[in-house]
C-alpha cells in the first residue's frame, strides 16, 4: 500500500490453539510488516489467544459478543438462549465498535471467520469496506448453522468474501459467488523450514496426529486402524497424539484396543512445529476440512501427510504425488495406507519432498498475505 491502511480484524475466539485465530495472527503480522497495514484486532472473550498478540506487539481490545451458530437442529431452549444473549451482548458490541471504527479511522472490517457477526454490522453503519473471511463448513464440517434466517443476507452485503477453499465455498450455495474468492491460508514458513532428521532413518517410524479430539477430525478411525496394524504383526511403528478435546474418550479406546505400547497421548502443545521436526509421518484422518491448516504444517515440515479425501483435501491433496490419500471414515483405508507407506520409504521420501515444495510455493504465510493485499486494494 503507498498510504497506511487501518485494518480492524475481527476474532471470534481467543485461544492461542485455535488454527482461525492463529491464521489471523499471521496475515496481520505479514500485513504490519509488508503491507503497509496499521492492523487492529477484537477478540471476543477472554482467552489466552491475547499472550500472543502481546508477544508479537500487536493492538487489540476486547468487546463481549455472542456468536450466531447453533446444532443443526438446535433445541428451543437453546435457540432462546442464543437470541437473548445476542440481542443483550451483540447490541452493546456494535456500538463499541461502531465508536472504534471512527476513533482509528478503520478503512477495512475484516471478520476472521463465519461465526461472528457484531462487527459486519458495525462497518455497515459507518460505511467501512467490510470483508468477510469464511474458513468454516458449518453443516458438513460441524453439524452447525447460523441460526438468524437473514444471516447470509448480512455476510452478502460484504464487499469480498474470502473462502479458504472450494469446498467451504461451495457449502453455501446463497453465498453471492460474484463477490466471493478462494486464498488458500498459510503458515508461517520460517517455523518449519528449519533443519529436520532424515525422514525414516530410525527402526521404528515415528507418527503424529495432530487437533482437537473429536469424532468428526477421525482420531477414533485411526485408533482402529492401528489395532488393524498390530493385528497383522506391522509392528514397527510409533504414534503420538497431540491436541486437546475429548483426551480420556481418546485413552479408552487405546487401553481397550490394547494400544498403549504403540500410542502417547501427549495433549496440547504451543510448539507443533517442534514435534514435526522429531516426525516421520502426519495423519489428518478428518471427515472434512475447510483448509487443513494442520496439513500444511505437516508438509511445509518435509515430513510424509496421510489425509482423507473429504472436504478441501480433496482439492490440494493428490495420492503419491503430495501425500497419501485414504478413503474417509475409513479404518481399514488408513490401516491399507499406513501399511503400504511403513513398506514403500523410499516412494514416500519423494512423495514427501513434493509435498514440502508445493506448500512452500502456495500455502505459506507471505502467499497468503498478497493475496490478501490484493483484495484490499480491489476494495479500497
Amino acid at each position: 500500500m503507498s498510504e497506511p491502511l487501518n485494518v480492524l480484524y475481527v476474532a471470534s475466539d481467543n485461544y492461542k490453539s485455535s488454527g482461525a485465530f492463529l491464521q489471523m495472527v499471521d496475515l496481520a503480522l505479514k500485513m504490519r510488516e509488508k503491507h503497509n497495514v496499521n492492523p487492529l484486532i477484537v477478540v471476543p472473550c477472554k482467552g489466552n489467544g491475547v499472550e500472543l498478540l502481546k508477544k508479537y506487539n500487536l493492538k487489540f481490545l476486547r468487546i463481549s459478543s455472542e456468536n450466531w451458530v447453533v446444532p443443526v437442529n438446535p433445541s428451543s431452549k437453546q435457540k432462546r438462549r442464543k437470541i437473548k444473549n445476542s440481542c443483550i451482548k451483540n447490541v452493546l458490541a456494535v456500538l463499541k465498535l461502531i465508536y472504534i471504527i471512527k476513533k482509528y479511522h478503520i478503512d477495512i472490517v475484516h471478520i476472521n471467520t463465519i461465526w461472528t457477526y457484531a462487527g459486519a454490522i458495525a462497518a455497515l453503519c459507518t460505511k467501512a469496506k467490510l470483508v468477510w473471511h469464511i474458513r468454516e463448513a458449518l453443516r458438513p464440517a460441524m453439524s452447525m448453522k447460523i441460526l438468524f434466517s437473514w444471516g447470509k443476507k448480512l455476510i452478502n452485503k460484504s464487499d469480498k468474501i474470502i473462502s479458504i477453499s472450494s469446498a467451504v465455498l461451495n457449502s453455501y450455495p446463497e453465498i453471492d459467488k460474484t463477490k466471493s474468492v478462494v486464498v488458500y491460508d498459510g503458515v508461517n514458513e520460517k517455523k518449519y523450514m528449519e533443519h529436520k532428521t532424515s525422514l525414516f532413518s530410525k527402526e521404528k517410524i515415528r507418527m503424529i496426529c495432530i487437533g482437537e479430539v473429536y469424532a468428526q477430525k477421525g482420531q477414533f478411525d485411526l485408533i482402529k486402524a492401528c489395532r488393524l496394524l498390530v493385528e497383522n504383526n506391522i509392528k514397527n511403528w510409533h504414534l503420538s497424539f497431540v491436541g486437546g478435546g475429548s483426551l480420556e474418550g481418546l485413552r479408552h479406546q487405546i487401553e481397550e484396543q490394547e494400544l498403549k505400547n504403540f500410542i502417547d497421548v501427549l495433549g496440547p502443545k504451543d510448539n507443533v512445529y517442534e514435534c514435526l521436526q522429531k516426525t516421520d509421518i502426519g495423519i489428518c484422518p478428518s471427515h472434512f476440512e475447510g483448509f487443513g491448516r494442520v496439513a500444511a504444517e505437516i508438509t511445509m515440515a518435509g515430513c510424509l501427510l496421510i489425509c482423507s479425501d473429504a472436504g478441501a483435501f480433496e482439492e490440494l491433496y493428490k495420492d503419491k504425488w503430495n501425500a497419501l490419500v485414504h478413503k474417509v471414515k475409513s479404518p481399514q483405508s488408513i490401516y491399507e495406507t499406513i501399511k503400504w507407506a511403513l513398506s514403500h520409504t523410499e516412494e514416500c521420501k519423494t512423495i514427501a519432498e513434493t509435498g514440502c515444495r508445493n506448500a512452500q510455493n502456495c500455502y505459506t504465510s507471505t502467499v497468503n498475505a498478497q493475496n490478501v493485499c490484493n483484495i484490499y486494494k480491489e476494495v479500497i
